[in-house]
This record gives C-alpha cells, structure tokens and sequence, in this order.
C-alpha cells in the first residue's frame, strides 16, 4: 500500500514555501501527496479551489511526483477525520511566534490532536527540506521504537540523537534520608548504567547503515532538557511522542510536552500517538551503526 502524506495549506503567504517542502518529503520518502485546503471563506471570483487544483499540477511536475488536491475545504473535525484516515502522515505549517497566523496554526494543531491515531508534522518554512540532524527524545518504554520508526523512515541519512530525561534526582532524593552518602552513591551509578543499557538495546534495532546514532541521557525537567538539546546542537527535526486522550478531553490539557515543543522550537516536529504504526509502509526494525 502506498504510503500517503496530506498537506493542509490556507494558501497564503507561508504556503509556497511549505508545499514545496511537503513535496520535497514525499519525493525523498516514496510517499504519494495530497493537499487540502485549511483557510477561510471563498471568494468566487478567485476560488482556493482552483487554485489548489493548478498548485498541484505545478508541485508534479516540478518533482515528478503524484500530488492531488482534495475537492473539499476542510471545514470540519469530522471532514479531516475523515480524510487523515486514509493518510499515513498529517502535515502542518509551523508559523513563527510573532506571526498572526500563529493562532491559526495553534487551532489546527488541536484539531489534528483530537485525531489520536495520525502522525503531525508541523513544518516550518525556514528550515531545510532534507534532515541531517533528528533528535528523538524517548521515555524506553515500548512505545520508543515507533518514535525510531519514524525518523529512520523520514531521515534515513541524517545523524539520530536518541536522548532520555531521567528522573534519578527526584528518585535518589525520596531516599536520602533512609541511606547514606555510598548507598546514593551506588544507587545512582546502577540508575544510570540501567538507563544506558536500555538505550543501547534500542538503539540496535534501527535500521539502516549511512546515518549515525549517538545516545543521551540527562536529568531535569523533560520539557526545558529537550529544548536545550535542541538548540544546542540545531536539529532540523524533532521527533516526539504523545499519548491517547479521552474524546471530551482537551487537546492542550492532555499533551503539554508535544505542544510545548511545538510552539517553542524552531525546528520541524513529529507529533507521533501511541497508536501501533502503519506496518505497510513504516520500515522494519534492521540493523544501524553505532557510535
């Protein structure tokens, strides 16, 4: 089954560059491209229909690739619902802070949320199209491979930073009244050797031989660990896991980590669920060099 990326775009002043970019995606990954238009209000003299229509006309032919356009305004949770399910991945513009439509974009990324299952990409346009550097911040529990699946899938080349923000601090600390300094001491050596090995045993399955693996592993608060890493060593992706919420939950209330990073980082992220991945097209978990 041919994996399928779907665009949404308002057309307006941010959408040239980010369908290029989607496009420029779903040529490097073998993905089909669809796009949709997310904006507001038609003008039926210059209809975002039509022009959707001869935008991705110009997107085939200008990277041989198959794109089509929806003929339907996404207006709806249920219309893009029903559109995301026949999709492989959900791709969002990303908008700097000081943006107007950055309220917009915030909107749309809490709809998409309210889907659960779909992977989001919240591109932004300033960032380059091919990935060198991903970071993967992970929890090791099951569902860090399919974080790995998924930046293997769509940065195949480029250097993976697997890191991991420890609580051993906040652990060690319960217990420093009831031990010694060697007994902490001991215990927090085992922590992290624990916590190394379990970064070495995944990071083994990625698949894949010309990109670098590097692992990590701090303690700190999750969210500012992340943006630090981020920063400081600019990675153009950042790939990141949420959970499943309850249908009558808000969106923002039950993952502030991926719309933390979201609306700080300047680098693309990946908003993956916990939901199993799409086997047909996500690849199987081979063997990666390590460093």
């Amino acid at each position: 089954m041919t994996a399928v990326l779907l665009a949404l775009t308002a057309l307006d002043a941010h959408s040239h560059r980010h369908l290029e970019k989607a496009a420029a995606l779903a040529a490097a990954t073998g993905m089909r491209l669809r796009l949709a238009y997310c904006g507001a209000g038609h003008n039926v003299f210059d209809s975002p229909l039509a022009r959707l229509e001869q935008r991705a006309r110009h997107l085939g032919r200008q990277f041989e690739l198959v794109v089509e356009a929806i003929e339907e305004a996404m207006t709806s949770l249920d219309v893009l619902r029903f559109h995301a399910g026949k999709s492989t991945l959900l791709c969002l513009t990303g908008v700097p802070p000081a943006s107007q439509a950055r309220q917009t974009g915030a909107d749309w990324l809490a709809r998409a949320l309210r889907l659960h299952t779909v992977p989001i990409l919240v591109m932004h346009t300033h960032t380059p199209s091919t990935y060198h550097k991903v970071l993967v911040p992970v929890s090791l529990r099951t569902d860090s491979s399919h974080l790995l699946r998924w930046a293997t899938a769509l940065a195949g080349r480029a250097r993976i930073d697997v890191f991991h923000v420890a609580d051993i601090p906040e652990v060690a600390s319960r217990t420093l009244d009831d031990a010694g300094p060697i007994v902490l001491e001991h215990f927090m050596r085992h922590a992290c050797v624990d916590v190394y090995q379990k970064m070495a045993q995944l990071a083994r399955g990625l698949i894949g031989t010309r990109g670098a693996l590097h692992c990590a592993a701090v303690h700190g608060q999750v969210p500012e660990r992340i943006l630090a890493q981020q920063r400081g060593h600019r990675h153009e992706l950042v790939v990141v896991g949420c959970g499943q919420r309850r249908c009558l939950s808000w969106p923002l209330w039950g993952d502030p980590l991926a719309v933390t990073l979201t609306h700080e980082l300047q680098s693309d992220v990946l908003i993956v669920p916990k939901a199993q991945p799409r086997k047909a097209w996500l690849p199987a978990l081979g063997r990666r060099a390590t460093t």
